[in-house]
């Protein structure tokens, strides 16, 4: 039921972004039907934000269902005026409508009963996203509270949560599912809007329809259900295949040796986690670069609802946007409507970074270049078309960051700046191990339809090209103010990952400006978006953002997910495009010929080979999206004192609970309820806030408050934080070895107990309130 009432307030919300989807994206091969799913997310998102931003309303449920309502008479009204126009697009596109939306739901229940099999919430990020999904869900007012610092709200971007929090809310489905329902949302969204890009750069480019299917179920594949090619060597490993030597060659921790009793699949604990762990420097068992690739099946299996999971449908929306601004039909429109279209475009990308922050860069970026090509084609370079692309940049800009202005202004605090990476850098046996597939898939298409003619023109875009390929080389040293770690990277392994993107690059730059000039090409946009995840992968080679980790390994994270994204839609086109051109030009005795899609053959079935292994390794026989059913089956009084809590709340109580490190145990009842106590994991509020005067003093109060040694103290703490119930669990009575709270008779009451599960109500602050209300 809970799945049906999920699937139906996301069709709800897709009538509400119709009219949006059917204008921005009429060019697409579903005509934006399944993009209007996303954009109606975002567009009630927006609206409930903005409105509890601002403190007009409580934004209550019953206050959701109005908005919702609103938006959806305005929605039908609008498609009601237009209705031939609407009529007229279904008719001429319901097949394709009828694939987009079949693929959805086939890819939601498939990816809902893998969750089904892993659905528990308890372990690495998931408390901390469920803390906050959480939060906004029984928030009556944003910035949401922040579970894990009372009085405070959350320091992080937290639109993703809002956007995955609502539909539930609507409907009443209980958090510790719509955690889980979000979770298969995501893979199911994007795929159907991958496949809707991928059809419609097919079809620009004159491939016939049922090729074009088979190339956007091949994007779709590689986007949400492929890996990298890490999974083969776990698979090899586990045949007990090697030496010692051999797979400590690889330099990757836990390949230290081979596995003495080997089995057909891997069967350690964890083993598919180090396919996220790949790229490092080891040094005598250490390492010098620790870095994380996740990529989305990963991150889909492991079950973190993170900021750059929950971003991935919203950026293939941006690139949706992107394709459809920039197709010959929408290149002589009207100017405010123009203007209307970018305003649009730049609000996406707004709320993309207040998703997830690390994007902003590169699709501001990628606007920018959108909004440049435009102003190009069909024009000749002139002061009024620089004048109007100015201008239009302008627009851009000013709507990326004035609806999201509290956020951008205020909520991200802390200052990142870019910093000049020293280290080893990626060596080549990492690169092709991650990026393998892609490599064979992409680069081959790079140097075809190469522009021959015109010596004086291909001196001009080489010239830009090799400028903009050494940017990155020549920034680096006027940070760095020396040459010497640039020449040690020469000698390092590094070098063959440096050498081949600045081969690749300046033909790649040349092709992609000669193809998205004057006319721009869907073999032009697939070159662009080539391109820029090239740009990226050189550019975190020599840059890193100084985070609270003062390592690239964040950078190198969030970085390749926008590249997996970019080149997922890129490779299944790359690959036509360049088996095509081996066809026509290659006899049939070439080698080149069989070699190319051998090898291709050969990496695809590498990279297919991580996510099989997974599931058939991994399946267990228990099928629930309860993300709470482990919990209630292992720790019921738990359960049931978290439950109980979540009943009595209101939106002012604060909770007392033992403090604890990251990625433990501690703090679960302020992320399993939402209600704030006064210090969560230390390490992440440490990273979010950096004040380490007010975080070390909420830690002493916490102790003080549970040991006692002063009544007055403890009840005059009580009193500052407003903290309403006490939690007295097996990890308070373990961290400060009591058997009870004796020491605060008189100031707190019980509430609810089960076996070595209490929870006490404090009677000062209940005191304090009926005074002051006297």
């Amino acid at each position: 039921m809970d799945i049906l009432l999920w699937l139906f307030i996301l069709e709800i919300l897709g009538i509400i972004g119709m009219p949006a989807s059917f204008y921005f994206l009429n060019q697409a091969f579903d005509k934006g039907i399944v993009s209007a799913k996303i954009i109606g997310l975002l567009i009630f998102a927006f609206v409930i934000w903005t409105i509890g931003y601002l403190e007009v309303f409580l934004i209550d449920k019953s206050l959701g269902i109005t908005v919702l309502i609103i938006l959806l008479i305005a929605a039908l009204l609008i498609i009601q005026a237009k209705r031939k126009s609407f009529q007229l697009l279904i008719r001429e596109s319901y097949k394709n409508i009828l694939i987009c939306e079949f693929l959805f739901i086939s890819v939601f229940l498939s990816f809902a009963l893998i969750k089904s099999m892993n659905s528990q919430i308890d372990h690495t990020e998931q408390p901390m996203d469920f803390a906050f999904l959480n939060s906004v869900f029984y928030a009556i007012s944003y910035p949401p509270l922040d579970p894990w610092y009372s009085g405070y709200t959350i320091q992080y971007y937290y639109l993703g949560y809002v956007i995955f929090a609502w539909p539930a809310k609507l409907v009443g489905i209980q958090p510790e599912i719509s955690y889980n329902l979000a979770l298969i949302s995501i893979p199911a969204l994007s795929a159907s809007i991958t496949f809707s890009i991928i059809s419609t750069l097919s079809i620009m480019l004159g491939i016939k329809r049922k090729l074009t299917i088979l190339l956007s179920f091949l994007g779709v594949i590689i986007q949400n259900l492929f890996g990298n090619m890490e999974g083969i060597l776990e698979i090899i490993r586990a045949w007990g295949f090697g030496s010692v030597n051999f797979w400590k060659s690889f330099n990757i921790k836990g390949f230290e040796a081979p596995i003495l009793e080997g089995s057909l699949l891997p069967n350690q604990h964890w083993w598919w986690w180090k396919a996220s762990r790949v790229i490092d420097t080891i040094h005598f068992g250490k390492s010098l670069d620790y870095t994380i690739q996740e990529f989305p099946f990963f991150s889909f299996f492991l079950g973190d609802l993170h900021p750059h999971f929950m971003s991935i449908p919203f950026m293939l929306l941006f690139l949706a946007l992107f394709i459809n601004f920039l197709i010959p039909a929408r290149n002589h429109t009207i100017r405010y409507i123009k203007i209307f279209n970018i305003s649009f475009i730049g609000i996406v990308v707004g709320a993309i970074g207040f998703i997830n922050t690390w994007n902003l860069p590169t699709f501001i970026v990628l606007g920018s270049l959108m909004l440049i090509i435009h102003g190009f084609n069909y024009q000749k370079l002139d002061a009024h078309i620089l004048r109007n692309t100015l201008f239009f940049l302008f627009i851009y800009i000013i709507s990326i960051f004035l609806p999201f202005a509290d956020f951008y202004s205020q909520s991200i605090t802390h200052s990142f700046k870019i910093s000049p990476y020293l280290g080893a850098g990626t060596s080549g046996l990492h690169f092709i191990i991650v990026w393998g597939f892609f490599l064979i898939a992409l680069l081959p298409t790079i140097f075809l339809r190469f522009p021959i003619k015109k010596t004086s023109y291909l001196i001009k875009l080489f010239t830009i090209s090799i400028i903009l390929s050494l940017l990155p080389i020549v920034f680096w040293i006027f940070i760095t103010h020396e040459v010497g770690p640039l020449l040690l990277r020469f000698q390092s392994s590094n070098l063959a990952v440096i050498l081949l993107i600045l081969i690749t690059l300046p033909v790649g730059i040349v092709n992609a400006i000669h193809h998205n000039f004057k006319q721009s090409t869907p073999y032009g946009i697939v070159l662009l978006f080539s391109i820029i995840g090239m740009l990226l992968i050189f550019g975190v080679e020599f840059f890193f953002i100084l985070g609270p980790f003062g390592s690239r390994m964040n950078t190198i994270f969030k970085i390749y997910y926008q590249i997996w994204i970019l080149f997922s839609i890129c490779s299944p086109i790359a690959i036509y495009l360049t088996l095509k051109h081996l066809n026509l030009f290659q006899p049939k005795t070439s080698l080149l010929r069989w070699a190319y899609p051998s090898l291709l053959a050969i990496t695809f079935i590498f990279g297919i080979s991580y996510p099989t292994a997974v599931l058939i390794t991994t399946s267990q026989n228990t099928f629930s999206l309860n993300g709470l059913s482990q919990l209630k089956a292992t720790n019921p009084e738990e359960y049931e004192a978290i439950k109980w809590l979540i009943s009595a709340r209101n939106p002012e109580d604060v909770i007392l609970e033992a403090w604890g490190q990251d990625y433990t145990e501690y703090s679960r009842f302020s992320a399993f309820t939402g209600i704030p106590t006064i210090i969560g994991w230390t390490g992440h509020e440490l990273q979010w806030r950096r004040d380490t005067i007010e975080h070390q003093s909420r830690l002493e109060h916490v102790d003080r408050i549970y040991l006692g040694k002063n009544k007055n103290e403890s009840n005059e703490l009580i009193q500052k934080y407003k903290i309403k119930y006490i939690i007295f669990s097996n990890r308070e009575k373990s961290k400060y070895n009591l058997k009870n709270l004796g020491h605060l008779d008189g100031s707190i009451e019980l509430v609810f107990s089960q076996n070595n599960t209490q929870i006490y109500k404090t009677r000062i602050l209940e005191a304090k309130e009926v005074k002051f209300a006297n």
